[in-house]
């Protein structure tokens, strides 16, 4: 028996109580700068991210794949998923969260598998390859957390290597899984237009994105000052992926009717992800350049406004939108308010990032009480997205009970 679509509401609101426990952690970490607090600051960062990436994205993207494809493995993963929330903040990286990562890698093999079995039952389509080159790059994104073990066994830890691998890891699970698991759920959902789409240059896309996903690995190395090689094949990887990029505004351009068809409307959110898409490209076309990948790798407020640009910018506001596309959430009076909060506060903090990273790398000053300023404005966000979960958990459980009671009459 499938799924009933309660069922994938319901996976949506644990993905987003992930990320309202993500940014809670984040948020911590913000006020540690300004009050001086005494925290673990690397256990509690360590939570921050695996929950945000595994947690909620991860959780998220199922969530839709469920919806829009296949029937999916859940709660195994969030066994894991639970454990790596309660362990991490006392215990970093110990027997407990490394055994929780293990299987969730584990279990998650499964589900790749029961995915791909079930969408040979699927008419193939450019969505459904889309989900096959996400499931193939989670595969390969995996083989840099198993490398960790033999790189520390060798007394490699901390060592190039060691980052290198954590690298590798990244790149392939927000650049290949994520990524093309977005764009599998969008295609997916244009597919349900009645008019006839055009989707010659989404094909290109999804090629330049492909290919251009392997050498722009190359730029996680550049931060080592190599060999002039790897700046120029990281560099031909992010030359196909922005020309990638404008086949993709074209094949929107050339599609409008039918994105407004099937309620693809020009939302806060969804102008956010495009703009952070595009600006993303064209950061990392920059980046194939030293004089810019030293000052990048150089300056940590880059790296950290980069990261939140892709998985905030791009990917999680995607996610929301789309569960509002989807009415996995219950748009009610005060939903538009929380979620311009939330938009405020993540442009706002970008914003603060990128200024005070070319303040100091190349005025070599600082914003007065910068951090201070930053915690502040990254509250508006976590209050957003803490109160559009409230808000959405209540609506659930309020429409539960309603059903439940006109089962009784």
């Amino acid at each position: 028996m499938l799924p009933s679509f309660s069922i994938y509401r319901s996976w949506a609101l644990a993905a987003f109580f992930y990320l309202t426990a993500a940014v809670s952690f984040g948020i911590i970490l913000r006020f540690a700068f300004i009050s001086g607090i005494d925290i673990h600051f690397q256990y509690i960062l360590h939570t921050h991210s695996h929950i945000a990436l595994l947690g909620w994205v991860n959780t998220g993207i199922m969530a839709l794949i469920g919806y829009y494809f296949v029937t999916v493995v859940f709660f195994l993963i969030q066994v894991t998923l639970v454990g790596m929330l309660l362990f991490f903040p006392f215990q970093g990286y110990a027997l407990p969260t490394i055994t929780f990562s293990s299987l969730f890698l584990v279990i998650s093999y499964v589900y790749l598998l029961l995915v791909i079995k079930d969408t040979c039952s699927i008419k193939t389509s450019l969505s459904v390859w889309a989900l096959r080159i996400a499931t193939f790059f989670f595969v390969v994104s995996s083989l840099g957390p198993w490398a960790l073990a033999p790189i520390n066994a060798m007394g490699l830890s901390g060592s190039n290597w060691y980052y290198l691998a954590i690298y590798f890891y990244l790149h392939f699970m927000y650049n290949g899984w994520f990524f093309f698991a977005l764009i599998a759920i969008f295609f997916k959902h244009l597919e349900s237009c009645e008019s006839a789409m055009q989707w010659q240059k989404a094909k290109v896309f999804v090629i330049l994105f492909f290919i251009g996903c392997f050498p722009v690995l190359f730029m996680s190395v550049l931060w080592t000052q190599p060999a002039a090689v790897y700046y120029f094949i990281s560099a031909v990887g992010a030359i196909l992926q922005l020309i990638g990029g404008f086949y993709f505004l074209q094949f929107i351009n050339v599609n409008t009717s039918c994105l407004t068809k099937t309620g693809i409307r020009q939302s806060l959110l969804l102008r956010i992800v495009f703009w952070s898409f595009f600006v993303k490209l064209i950061l990392q076309a920059l980046s194939c350049f030293p004089y810019f990948a030293d000052i990048a790798y150089q300056n940590r407020m880059f790296i950290i406004a980069y990261l939140h640009l892709v998985l905030i910018g791009v990917i999680s506001f995607f996610l929301i939108d789309f569960f509002i596309i989807t009415k996995f959430f219950t748009i009610k009076k005060w939903t538009s308010i929380f979620i311009k909060l939330l938009a405020f506060g993540f442009v706002l903090s970008e914003t603060l990032m990128f200024f005070q990273g070319s303040a100091v790398s190349f005025f070599n000053t600082s914003t007065p009480n910068f951090y201070r300023i930053l915690y502040i404005v990254s509250a508006l966000a976590v209050i957003g997205i803490i109160l559009l979960f409230i808000q959405q958990l209540i609506i659930l459980f309020t429409q539960k009970t309603i059903d439940k009671t006109h089962k009784k009459v």
